[in-house]
Protein backbone atom coordinates (compact mmCIF):
# COMPACT_ATOMS: atom_id res chain seq x y z
CA UNK A 1 0.00 0.00 0.00
CA UNK A 2 2.95 2.24 0.94
CA UNK A 3 4.30 1.75 -2.67
CA UNK A 4 1.60 2.75 -4.19
CA UNK A 5 0.16 5.68 -2.63
CA UNK A 6 4.16 6.67 -3.21
CA UNK A 7 3.39 6.16 -6.96
CA UNK A 8 0.26 7.69 -7.23
CA UNK A 9 0.92 10.58 -4.24
CA UNK A 10 -2.31 10.40 -3.41
CA UNK A 11 -4.07 8.60 -0.17
CA UNK A 12 -5.24 5.15 -1.08
CA UNK A 13 -8.35 3.72 0.06
CA UNK A 14 -8.37 -0.25 0.16
CA UNK A 15 -10.86 -3.04 0.98
CA UNK A 16 -10.29 -6.70 1.39
CA UNK A 17 -12.55 -9.52 0.51
CA UNK A 18 -11.83 -13.04 1.69
CA UNK A 19 -13.14 -15.38 -0.97
CA UNK A 20 -12.25 -18.07 1.26
CA UNK A 21 -12.68 -20.66 -1.48
CA UNK A 22 -10.38 -23.61 -0.56
CA UNK A 23 -13.30 -23.87 2.24
CA UNK A 24 -16.78 -23.34 0.49
CA UNK A 25 -16.14 -23.74 -3.62
CA UNK A 26 -17.31 -27.13 -3.50
CA UNK A 27 -21.21 -26.07 -2.76
CA UNK A 28 -22.24 -24.79 -6.23
CA UNK A 29 -24.50 -21.70 -4.88
CA UNK A 30 -21.28 -20.29 -3.00
CA UNK A 31 -20.30 -18.59 -5.96
CA UNK A 32 -23.40 -17.36 -7.01
CA UNK A 33 -24.19 -16.17 -3.42
CA UNK A 34 -20.95 -14.60 -2.77
CA UNK A 35 -21.18 -12.68 -6.88
CA UNK A 36 -24.35 -11.03 -5.92
CA UNK A 37 -23.35 -9.79 -2.07
CA UNK A 38 -20.21 -8.09 -3.64
CA UNK A 39 -22.40 -6.57 -6.63
CA UNK A 40 -24.69 -5.16 -4.22
CA UNK A 41 -21.78 -4.39 -1.42
CA UNK A 42 -19.92 -2.26 -4.03
CA UNK A 43 -22.71 -0.76 -6.39
CA UNK A 44 -22.50 2.66 -4.72
CA UNK A 45 -18.37 2.41 -4.52
CA UNK A 46 -17.16 0.92 -7.21
CA UNK A 47 -13.16 0.72 -7.03
CA UNK A 48 -10.50 1.89 -8.86
CA UNK A 49 -8.55 -0.96 -9.07
CA UNK A 50 -9.19 -4.55 -8.28
CA UNK A 51 -6.01 -6.51 -7.17
CA UNK A 52 -5.96 -10.52 -6.79
CA UNK A 53 -4.00 -13.05 -4.66
CA UNK A 54 -3.53 -17.01 -5.97
CA UNK A 55 -4.86 -18.44 -8.34
CA UNK A 56 -9.05 -19.48 -7.06
CA UNK A 57 -9.24 -15.21 -6.36
CA UNK A 58 -7.56 -14.43 -10.29
CA UNK A 59 -10.20 -17.46 -11.78
CA UNK A 60 -13.07 -15.74 -9.97
CA UNK A 61 -12.62 -12.32 -11.02
CA UNK A 62 -12.41 -13.55 -14.21
CA UNK A 63 -15.19 -15.66 -14.45
CA UNK A 64 -17.19 -12.86 -12.46
CA UNK A 65 -15.47 -9.72 -12.17
CA UNK A 66 -17.57 -8.03 -15.17
CA UNK A 67 -20.65 -8.79 -13.15
CA UNK A 68 -19.12 -7.18 -9.78
CA UNK A 69 -17.13 -4.41 -11.36
CA UNK A 70 -17.96 -3.28 -14.28
CA UNK A 71 -15.37 -1.71 -16.35
CA UNK A 72 -13.04 -1.97 -13.31
CA UNK A 73 -9.08 -2.48 -14.62
CA UNK A 74 -8.00 -5.43 -12.73
CA UNK A 75 -4.40 -7.15 -11.94
CA UNK A 76 -4.55 -10.90 -11.22
CA UNK A 77 -1.62 -12.35 -9.40
CA UNK A 78 -0.58 -15.97 -8.62
CA UNK A 79 1.99 -18.08 -8.83
CA UNK A 80 3.43 -19.93 -12.16
CA UNK A 81 2.70 -23.46 -9.85
CA UNK A 82 -0.96 -22.74 -9.62
CA UNK A 83 -1.96 -22.60 -12.82
CA UNK A 84 -2.01 -19.83 -15.44
CA UNK A 85 -5.53 -18.08 -16.72
CA UNK A 86 -5.85 -19.32 -19.77
CA UNK A 87 -9.53 -17.67 -20.97
CA UNK A 88 -9.09 -14.29 -22.85
CA UNK A 89 -8.71 -12.11 -20.51
CA UNK A 90 -10.86 -8.75 -20.81
CA UNK A 91 -8.74 -5.60 -22.50
CA UNK A 92 -8.25 -4.23 -18.97
CA UNK A 93 -7.24 -7.06 -17.17
CA UNK A 94 -3.51 -8.10 -16.75
CA UNK A 95 -2.18 -11.18 -15.40
CA UNK A 96 0.97 -10.99 -12.99
CA UNK A 97 2.83 -14.96 -12.64
CA UNK A 98 5.53 -15.21 -10.01
CA UNK A 99 8.03 -17.61 -11.31
CA UNK A 100 9.49 -20.28 -8.80
CA UNK A 101 12.93 -22.60 -9.82
CA UNK A 102 12.33 -25.71 -8.04
CA UNK A 103 15.79 -26.67 -8.39
CA UNK A 104 17.16 -23.74 -6.24
CA UNK A 105 14.63 -25.48 -3.21
CA UNK A 106 16.48 -28.49 -3.41
CA UNK A 107 19.45 -27.43 -4.36
CA UNK A 108 19.14 -25.16 -0.87
CA UNK A 109 18.19 -28.23 1.21
CA UNK A 110 21.57 -30.18 0.13
CA UNK A 111 24.22 -26.65 0.60
CA UNK A 112 22.20 -26.37 4.40
CA UNK A 113 22.60 -30.07 5.08
CA UNK A 114 25.20 -31.84 3.11
CA UNK A 115 24.22 -34.84 4.89
CA UNK A 116 20.94 -35.41 4.15
CA UNK A 117 20.29 -38.95 1.90
CA UNK A 118 16.37 -38.64 1.60
CA UNK A 119 13.88 -35.78 0.94
CA UNK A 120 10.29 -36.55 1.35
CA UNK A 121 7.96 -34.32 -0.68
CA UNK A 122 4.78 -33.16 0.74
CA UNK A 123 1.87 -31.77 -2.44
CA UNK A 124 -1.87 -32.71 -2.08
CA UNK A 125 -4.11 -33.85 -5.01
CA UNK A 126 -5.57 -30.15 -5.92
CA UNK A 127 -5.38 -29.98 -9.98
CA UNK A 128 -2.48 -27.14 -9.29
CA UNK A 129 -0.71 -29.70 -7.50
CA UNK A 130 -0.97 -32.33 -9.49
CA UNK A 131 0.74 -30.24 -12.18
CA UNK A 132 2.95 -29.23 -9.70
CA UNK A 133 4.20 -32.44 -8.75
CA UNK A 134 4.33 -34.04 -12.38
CA UNK A 135 7.24 -30.96 -13.16
CA UNK A 136 9.13 -31.87 -10.16
CA UNK A 137 9.47 -35.22 -10.40
CA UNK A 138 11.61 -34.19 -14.02
CA UNK A 139 13.24 -31.81 -12.25
CA UNK A 140 14.10 -34.20 -9.66
CA UNK A 141 15.90 -36.47 -11.95
CA UNK A 142 19.10 -34.07 -12.64
CA UNK A 143 19.70 -35.36 -8.89
CA UNK A 144 20.18 -38.48 -9.50
CA UNK A 145 22.91 -40.16 -7.33
CA UNK A 146 22.74 -37.15 -4.52
CA UNK A 147 19.63 -37.71 -3.23
CA UNK A 148 16.25 -39.96 -2.90
CA UNK A 149 12.88 -38.42 -3.79
CA UNK A 150 10.10 -40.01 -1.96
CA UNK A 151 6.41 -38.80 -2.57
CA UNK A 152 3.42 -38.67 -0.03
CA UNK A 153 0.89 -37.54 -1.86
CA UNK A 154 -1.77 -40.26 -2.69
CA UNK A 155 -2.72 -40.34 1.23
CA UNK A 156 -5.45 -39.01 3.10
CA UNK A 157 -4.17 -36.18 6.43
CA UNK A 158 -4.47 -39.03 8.83
CA UNK A 159 -2.88 -41.73 6.76
CA UNK A 160 0.06 -38.50 5.57
CA UNK A 161 0.84 -38.06 9.18
CA UNK A 162 1.39 -41.47 10.49
CA UNK A 163 3.72 -41.52 7.75
CA UNK A 164 5.63 -38.24 9.11
CA UNK A 165 6.26 -40.19 12.48
CA UNK A 166 7.80 -42.51 11.31
CA UNK A 167 10.87 -40.09 9.59
CA UNK A 168 13.69 -39.68 10.84
CA UNK A 169 17.79 -40.15 10.39
CA UNK A 170 19.32 -38.12 7.47
CA UNK A 171 15.65 -36.82 5.82
CA UNK A 172 13.87 -33.70 5.40
CA UNK A 173 10.37 -32.82 4.49
CA UNK A 174 9.84 -30.41 1.68
CA UNK A 175 6.44 -28.95 1.98
CA UNK A 176 4.60 -27.54 -0.92
CA UNK A 177 1.16 -27.15 -0.04
CA UNK A 178 -2.29 -29.25 0.49
CA UNK A 179 -5.19 -28.10 -0.71
CA UNK A 180 -7.04 -31.45 -1.25
CA UNK A 181 -6.60 -35.03 -0.67
CA UNK A 182 -6.57 -38.30 -2.91
CA UNK A 183 -10.49 -38.58 -2.12
CA UNK A 184 -10.83 -34.48 -2.82
CA UNK A 185 -11.23 -33.10 0.52
CA UNK A 186 -10.34 -29.56 1.01
CA UNK A 187 -8.15 -28.46 3.70
CA UNK A 188 -5.33 -25.07 3.81
CA UNK A 189 -2.52 -25.48 3.51
CA UNK A 190 -0.91 -23.47 6.08
CA UNK A 191 -2.96 -25.28 8.66
CA UNK A 192 -2.15 -29.08 7.23
CA UNK A 193 1.66 -27.46 7.38
CA UNK A 194 1.40 -27.06 11.37
CA UNK A 195 -0.39 -30.12 11.69
CA UNK A 196 2.60 -31.58 10.35
CA UNK A 197 5.01 -29.75 12.08
CA UNK A 198 3.27 -31.41 15.41
CA UNK A 199 4.20 -34.62 14.37
CA UNK A 200 7.90 -34.29 12.59
CA UNK A 201 11.25 -35.44 13.67
CA UNK A 202 13.24 -34.10 11.44
CA UNK A 203 13.14 -30.58 9.74
CA UNK A 204 10.62 -28.96 7.07
CA UNK A 205 11.36 -26.78 4.52
CA UNK A 206 8.82 -24.53 2.70
CA UNK A 207 7.93 -23.11 -0.71
CA UNK A 208 5.75 -19.99 0.36
CA UNK A 209 7.26 -17.42 3.11
CA UNK A 210 4.13 -17.37 4.51
CA UNK A 211 4.91 -20.85 5.74
CA UNK A 212 7.69 -19.33 7.77
CA UNK A 213 5.73 -19.03 10.81
CA UNK A 214 4.04 -22.35 10.41
CA UNK A 215 6.45 -24.70 11.27
CA UNK A 216 9.07 -24.69 8.22
CA UNK A 217 12.74 -23.75 8.50
CA UNK A 218 12.34 -21.85 5.41
CA UNK A 219 14.10 -22.36 2.37
CA UNK A 220 13.99 -20.85 -1.05
CA UNK A 221 10.22 -19.29 -0.99
CA UNK A 222 8.00 -17.93 -2.71
CA UNK A 223 7.35 -14.40 -1.82
CA UNK A 224 4.18 -12.48 -2.06
CA UNK A 225 5.36 -9.76 -1.27
CA UNK A 226 7.78 -9.76 -4.45
CA UNK A 227 4.75 -10.26 -6.49
CA UNK A 228 2.86 -7.48 -5.02
CA UNK A 229 5.01 -4.67 -5.60
CA UNK A 230 5.21 -5.96 -9.31
CA UNK A 231 1.44 -5.72 -9.64
CA UNK A 232 1.47 -2.22 -8.42
CA UNK A 233 3.86 -1.48 -10.76
CA UNK A 234 1.03 -2.18 -13.07
CA UNK A 235 -1.92 -1.45 -11.35
CA UNK A 236 0.01 2.05 -10.96
CA UNK A 237 0.12 2.06 -14.98
CA UNK A 238 -3.36 0.67 -15.44
CA UNK A 239 -4.65 4.05 -12.75
CA UNK A 240 -3.11 6.42 -15.16
CA UNK A 241 -4.89 4.61 -18.30
CA UNK A 242 -1.49 3.27 -19.31
CA UNK A 243 -2.92 -0.40 -18.48
CA UNK A 244 -1.67 -1.45 -22.39
CA UNK A 245 2.33 -1.00 -21.94
CA UNK A 246 2.27 -4.29 -19.88
CA UNK A 247 2.22 -7.48 -21.71
CA UNK A 248 -1.35 -9.03 -21.01
CA UNK A 249 0.35 -11.85 -18.92
CA UNK A 250 3.80 -11.24 -17.70
CA UNK A 251 5.99 -13.61 -15.76
CA UNK A 252 8.40 -12.37 -12.74
CA UNK A 253 11.01 -13.65 -10.94
CA UNK A 254 8.83 -13.96 -7.09
CA UNK A 255 11.18 -15.64 -4.16
CA UNK A 256 13.80 -15.24 -1.67
CA UNK A 257 15.66 -17.91 0.76
CA UNK A 258 14.30 -16.97 3.74
CA UNK A 259 14.73 -18.88 7.31
CA UNK A 260 13.03 -19.16 10.67
CA UNK A 261 16.13 -18.40 13.46
CA UNK A 262 14.48 -20.54 16.11
CA UNK A 263 14.09 -23.36 13.71
CA UNK A 264 17.22 -23.20 12.47
CA UNK A 265 18.40 -23.41 15.97
CA UNK A 266 16.46 -26.41 16.96
CA UNK A 267 17.45 -28.50 14.08
CA UNK A 268 21.19 -27.30 14.30
CA UNK A 269 21.34 -26.14 11.29
CA UNK A 270 24.68 -23.46 10.89
CA UNK A 271 23.76 -19.85 8.99
CA UNK A 272 27.27 -20.07 7.72
CA UNK A 273 25.62 -22.73 5.36
CA UNK A 274 23.25 -20.53 4.10
CA UNK A 275 22.88 -18.70 0.97
CA UNK A 276 24.58 -15.30 1.02
CA UNK A 277 21.56 -11.94 2.00
CA UNK A 278 19.47 -14.82 3.04
CA UNK A 279 16.58 -13.25 5.34
CA UNK A 280 16.71 -14.44 9.22
CA UNK A 281 13.19 -13.95 11.07
CA UNK A 282 12.37 -14.07 14.74
CA UNK A 283 15.79 -13.82 16.20
CA UNK A 284 15.31 -14.33 20.24
CA UNK A 285 18.53 -13.94 22.50
CA UNK A 286 16.36 -15.44 25.93
CA UNK A 287 15.44 -18.39 27.52
CA UNK A 288 12.70 -18.99 30.65
CA UNK A 289 15.39 -18.32 32.86
CA UNK A 290 15.98 -14.69 31.85
CA UNK A 291 12.34 -13.69 31.62
CA UNK A 292 10.77 -15.95 34.33
CA UNK A 293 10.89 -13.05 37.38
CA UNK A 294 9.44 -10.57 34.70
CA UNK A 295 6.52 -12.96 34.11
CA UNK A 296 5.63 -13.71 37.40
CA UNK A 297 5.87 -10.23 39.11
CA UNK A 298 4.20 -8.98 35.69
CA UNK A 299 1.18 -11.38 37.04
CA UNK A 300 1.59 -10.37 40.28
CA UNK A 301 1.09 -6.75 39.39
CA UNK A 302 -1.91 -7.50 37.03
CA UNK A 303 -3.71 -9.57 39.56
CA UNK A 304 -2.95 -6.89 42.33
CA UNK A 305 -4.63 -4.36 39.94
CA UNK A 306 -6.96 -6.29 39.67
CA UNK A 307 -8.32 -6.38 43.04
CA UNK A 308 -7.73 -3.10 43.78
CA UNK A 309 -10.33 -2.07 40.61
CA UNK A 310 -12.65 -4.44 41.82
CA UNK A 311 -12.66 -3.10 45.10
CA UNK A 312 -12.70 0.48 44.20
CA UNK A 313 -15.87 -0.39 41.53
CA UNK A 314 -17.47 -2.20 44.11
CA UNK A 315 -16.94 1.06 46.94
CA UNK A 316 -17.89 3.69 44.32
CA UNK A 317 -20.92 1.77 43.15
CA UNK A 318 -22.42 0.83 46.69
CA UNK A 319 -21.14 4.63 47.58
CA UNK A 320 -23.29 6.24 44.28
CA UNK A 321 -26.17 3.64 45.03
CA UNK A 322 -26.22 5.01 48.41
CA UNK A 323 -26.46 8.67 47.10
CA UNK A 324 -28.90 7.87 44.49
CA UNK A 325 -31.40 6.17 47.33
CA UNK A 326 -30.90 9.50 49.64
CA UNK A 327 -31.93 11.87 46.94
CA UNK A 328 -34.81 10.23 45.25
CA UNK A 329 -33.58 10.40 41.90
CA UNK A 330 -35.96 9.42 39.07
CA UNK A 331 -34.70 5.74 37.73
CA UNK A 332 -33.45 6.78 34.14
CA UNK A 333 -31.12 9.11 35.62
CA UNK A 334 -29.76 6.53 38.17
CA UNK A 335 -29.01 4.22 35.40
CA UNK A 336 -27.33 6.86 33.39
CA UNK A 337 -25.37 7.62 36.97
CA UNK A 338 -24.01 4.44 36.92
CA UNK A 339 -22.67 3.88 33.58
CA UNK A 340 -20.85 6.99 33.89
CA UNK A 341 -19.30 6.54 36.77
CA UNK A 342 -17.78 3.46 35.26
CA UNK A 343 -17.44 5.10 32.36
CA UNK A 344 -14.76 7.94 34.32
CA UNK A 345 -13.11 5.25 36.72
CA UNK A 346 -12.45 3.35 32.87
CA UNK A 347 -11.22 6.08 31.67
CA UNK A 348 -9.02 6.96 34.52
CA UNK A 349 -7.42 3.54 35.12
CA UNK A 350 -8.01 1.31 31.91
CA UNK A 351 -4.85 2.46 30.07
CA UNK A 352 -2.79 1.99 33.14
CA UNK A 353 -3.84 -1.46 33.40
CA UNK A 354 -3.28 -1.99 30.03
CA UNK A 355 0.42 -1.27 30.26
CA UNK A 356 1.76 -4.20 32.37
CA UNK A 357 -0.91 -6.22 30.60
CA UNK A 358 0.32 -5.76 27.32
CA UNK A 359 3.79 -6.45 28.63
CA UNK A 360 3.08 -9.72 30.02
CA UNK A 361 1.06 -10.92 26.94
CA UNK A 362 3.93 -10.30 24.90
CA UNK A 363 6.55 -12.32 26.89
CA UNK A 364 3.87 -14.84 26.79
CA UNK A 365 3.53 -15.15 23.49
CA UNK A 366 7.45 -15.37 22.69
CA UNK A 367 7.40 -18.07 25.14
CA UNK A 368 4.50 -19.73 23.20
CA UNK A 369 6.86 -19.92 20.33
CA UNK A 370 10.22 -21.43 22.10
CA UNK A 371 10.88 -25.16 21.91
CA UNK A 372 11.93 -25.26 25.25
CA UNK A 373 8.59 -24.39 26.60
CA UNK A 374 6.43 -27.26 24.95
CA UNK A 375 6.15 -28.58 27.84
CA UNK A 376 4.15 -25.40 29.40
CA UNK A 377 2.11 -24.55 26.52
CA UNK A 378 -1.26 -25.27 28.27
CA UNK A 379 -0.30 -23.11 31.06
CA UNK A 380 0.61 -20.55 28.62
CA UNK A 381 -2.31 -20.59 26.64
CA UNK A 382 -4.51 -20.23 29.88
CA UNK A 383 -2.64 -16.97 30.78
CA UNK A 384 -3.38 -15.75 27.57
CA UNK A 385 -6.71 -16.24 27.39
CA UNK A 386 -7.55 -14.67 31.25
CA UNK A 387 -5.81 -11.43 30.13
CA UNK A 388 -7.85 -11.22 26.57
CA UNK A 389 -10.78 -11.53 28.26
CA UNK A 390 -9.43 -8.94 30.97
CA UNK A 391 -8.29 -6.54 28.09
CA UNK A 392 -11.79 -7.24 26.24
CA UNK A 393 -13.80 -6.40 29.92
CA UNK A 394 -11.79 -3.07 29.77
CA UNK A 395 -12.12 -2.14 26.74
CA UNK A 396 -15.64 -2.47 26.97
CA UNK A 397 -15.35 -0.35 29.99
CA UNK A 398 -13.84 2.92 28.18
CA UNK A 399 -17.13 2.30 25.83
CA UNK A 400 -18.97 3.65 28.46
CA UNK A 401 -16.91 6.65 29.08
CA UNK A 402 -19.25 10.20 29.00
CA UNK A 403 -16.70 11.98 26.90
CA UNK A 404 -15.82 9.35 24.54
CA UNK A 405 -15.00 11.20 21.10
CA UNK A 406 -17.26 10.14 18.07
CA UNK A 407 -16.39 10.69 14.61
CA UNK A 408 -19.51 11.61 12.99
CA UNK A 409 -19.53 10.68 9.19
CA UNK A 410 -22.88 10.95 6.97
CA UNK A 411 -23.52 7.59 6.00
CA UNK A 412 -26.17 5.39 5.64
CA UNK A 413 -27.09 2.47 8.70
CA UNK A 414 -28.65 0.25 5.55
CA UNK A 415 -25.07 -0.07 4.26
CA UNK A 416 -23.96 -0.49 8.06
CA UNK A 417 -26.25 -3.74 8.36
CA UNK A 418 -25.17 -5.11 5.20
CA UNK A 419 -21.62 -5.25 5.83
CA UNK A 420 -22.21 -7.25 9.34
CA UNK A 421 -25.01 -9.37 7.59
CA UNK A 422 -22.63 -12.22 7.00
CA UNK A 423 -20.62 -12.29 10.49
CA UNK A 424 -23.76 -12.18 12.14
CA UNK A 425 -25.30 -15.04 9.89
CA UNK A 426 -22.75 -17.52 10.52
CA UNK A 427 -22.80 -16.61 14.31
CA UNK A 428 -26.15 -17.30 14.00
CA UNK A 429 -26.06 -20.38 12.29
CA UNK A 430 -23.41 -21.99 14.77
CA UNK A 431 -26.03 -21.26 17.29
CA UNK A 432 -28.83 -23.09 15.78
CA UNK A 433 -30.99 -19.64 14.51
CA UNK A 434 -31.81 -18.50 11.29
CA UNK A 435 -31.32 -14.18 10.69
CA UNK A 436 -33.02 -12.03 8.77
CA UNK A 437 -32.47 -8.61 7.30
CA UNK A 438 -35.64 -6.40 6.39
CA UNK A 439 -33.72 -2.77 4.42
CA UNK A 440 -36.55 0.07 4.73
CA UNK A 441 -35.95 3.13 2.61
CA UNK A 442 -34.25 5.63 5.13
CA UNK A 443 -31.98 8.85 4.26
CA UNK A 444 -28.53 9.31 5.49
CA UNK A 445 -27.73 10.45 8.53
CA UNK A 446 -24.53 11.29 10.27
CA UNK A 447 -23.19 8.65 12.95
CA UNK A 448 -20.09 6.71 14.38
CA UNK A 449 -19.93 3.65 12.15
CA UNK A 450 -17.59 1.88 14.48
CA UNK A 451 -20.25 2.44 17.14
CA UNK A 452 -22.99 1.72 15.43
CA UNK A 453 -21.45 -1.49 14.32
CA UNK A 454 -21.04 -2.21 18.11
CA UNK A 455 -24.60 -1.14 18.97
CA UNK A 456 -25.69 -3.58 16.49
CA UNK A 457 -23.62 -6.62 17.47
CA UNK A 458 -24.46 -6.72 21.20
CA UNK A 459 -28.28 -5.89 20.15
CA UNK A 460 -28.03 -9.14 17.80
CA UNK A 461 -25.56 -11.19 20.04
CA UNK A 462 -28.47 -10.39 23.38
CA UNK A 463 -30.95 -11.75 20.52
CA UNK A 464 -29.22 -15.00 19.79
CA UNK A 465 -28.60 -15.48 23.41
CA UNK A 466 -32.43 -14.66 24.71
CA UNK A 467 -33.19 -17.71 22.95
CA UNK A 468 -32.46 -21.38 24.27
CA UNK A 469 -33.82 -23.56 20.75
CA UNK A 470 -33.84 -22.88 17.50
CA UNK A 471 -35.25 -19.33 16.90
CA UNK A 472 -35.26 -16.02 14.62
CA UNK A 473 -33.89 -12.94 14.78
CA UNK A 474 -35.14 -9.70 12.72
CA UNK A 475 -33.01 -6.35 12.13
CA UNK A 476 -35.27 -4.11 10.36
CA UNK A 477 -34.36 -0.43 9.68
CA UNK A 478 -37.41 2.15 8.83
CA UNK A 479 -38.80 5.37 9.26
CA UNK A 480 -41.02 6.72 12.03
CA UNK A 481 -42.28 10.29 13.08
CA UNK A 482 -39.06 11.70 11.18
CA UNK A 483 -36.88 9.45 12.76
CA UNK A 484 -34.50 6.73 11.44
CA UNK A 485 -35.66 3.28 13.56
CA UNK A 486 -32.82 0.75 14.01
CA UNK A 487 -35.06 -2.50 15.73
CA UNK A 488 -33.70 -6.16 16.45
CA UNK A 489 -36.52 -8.28 17.42
CA UNK A 490 -35.83 -12.12 18.60
CA UNK A 491 -38.63 -14.93 19.46
CA UNK A 492 -37.28 -16.00 22.50
CA UNK A 493 -39.81 -16.01 25.92
CA UNK A 494 -38.92 -12.12 26.63
CA UNK A 495 -37.88 -10.52 29.84
CA UNK A 496 -39.36 -10.76 33.16
CA UNK A 497 -40.69 -7.33 35.07
CA UNK A 498 -37.55 -7.91 37.94
CA UNK A 499 -34.57 -7.56 35.15
CA UNK A 500 -36.66 -5.08 32.44
CA UNK A 501 -36.45 -2.89 35.07
CA UNK A 502 -32.46 -3.18 35.54
CA UNK A 503 -32.08 -2.98 31.96
CA UNK A 504 -28.74 -0.54 31.29
CA UNK A 505 -27.48 -1.22 35.11
CA UNK A 506 -23.70 -2.08 34.55
CA UNK A 507 -22.95 -5.55 35.67
CA UNK A 508 -26.43 -6.85 36.01
CA UNK A 509 -26.64 -10.06 33.82
CA UNK A 510 -28.78 -13.21 33.81
CA UNK A 511 -25.57 -15.09 31.69
CA UNK A 512 -23.04 -17.00 33.68
CA UNK A 513 -20.34 -15.19 32.01
CA UNK A 514 -21.49 -12.44 31.25
CA UNK A 515 -20.42 -9.12 32.55
CA UNK A 516 -23.42 -7.17 32.50
CA UNK A 517 -22.08 -4.55 30.38
CA UNK A 518 -23.05 -4.54 26.63
CA UNK A 519 -26.54 -2.86 27.41
CA UNK A 520 -24.80 -0.41 28.80
CA UNK A 521 -22.71 0.28 26.28
CA UNK A 522 -25.44 0.54 23.79
CA UNK A 523 -27.10 2.78 26.33
CA UNK A 524 -23.83 5.27 26.12
CA UNK A 525 -23.57 4.84 22.52
CA UNK A 526 -27.35 5.65 21.96
CA UNK A 527 -26.61 8.68 24.17
CA UNK A 528 -23.77 10.30 21.95
CA UNK A 529 -25.64 9.48 19.14
CA UNK A 530 -29.29 11.61 20.62
CA UNK A 531 -31.11 8.64 20.13
CA UNK A 532 -33.47 6.94 22.15
CA UNK A 533 -33.49 2.78 23.05
CA UNK A 534 -37.04 1.48 23.43
CA UNK A 535 -38.36 -2.29 24.51
CA UNK A 536 -41.36 -4.10 23.91
CA UNK A 537 -41.75 -7.43 24.78
CA UNK A 538 -43.68 -10.23 26.09
CA UNK A 539 -44.16 -14.36 25.89
CA UNK A 540 -43.59 -14.20 21.83
CA UNK A 541 -40.18 -12.14 22.01
CA UNK A 542 -38.53 -9.03 22.28
CA UNK A 543 -37.75 -5.95 19.82
CA UNK A 544 -34.62 -3.42 21.11
CA UNK A 545 -35.82 -0.29 18.92
CA UNK A 546 -33.29 2.85 18.50
CA UNK A 547 -34.77 5.92 17.10
CA UNK A 548 -32.29 8.42 15.81
CA UNK A 549 -32.71 12.20 14.79
CA UNK A 550 -32.91 12.40 10.99
CA UNK A 551 -29.69 14.53 10.94
CA UNK A 552 -28.30 16.21 6.91
CA UNK A 553 -24.99 16.86 6.07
Amino acid sequence: MNRLEHLVNAKVELSYEYLEMAKYSSNPAYTGNLTQFLREKYVMHQPDLVITYRYPAAKFIVQYGERIFPGVPAILTMDEAEGVINTNLPLNYKAVIGIYDRKKAVNLILQAQPSTEKIYVVIGNAESEKKTLAEFSKEAASFAGQVQFIYINQLSVPQMLETIKTIDGNSVILYFSFMRDWSGNAFIASEVLQRIYREARVPIYGTYLRYLNEGAVGGYMASGKILAQKAVEVGHDALDGHIDSYPRVEKTLAAEYAFNWKELKRWGIDEARLPVGSKIEFRQRTAWESYRWYIVSGIFIVLLEAVLILGLIASRIKQRRTEVENQKLEAELAQLDRINLVGQMAAGIGHEIRNPMTTVRGYLQMFQRKGEFTNYQGQIDTMIEELDRANSIITEFLSLAKNKAVKMKLGNLNQVVLALFPLLQADAFRRGHQLYAEYGTIPDSEFDEKEIRQLILNLANNAFEAMENSGEVTIRTYMENERIVLAVRDTGTGISQDVLTKLGIPFVTTKEKGTGLGLPVCYRIAERHGAKISVDTGCQGTTFSVSFLLTNA
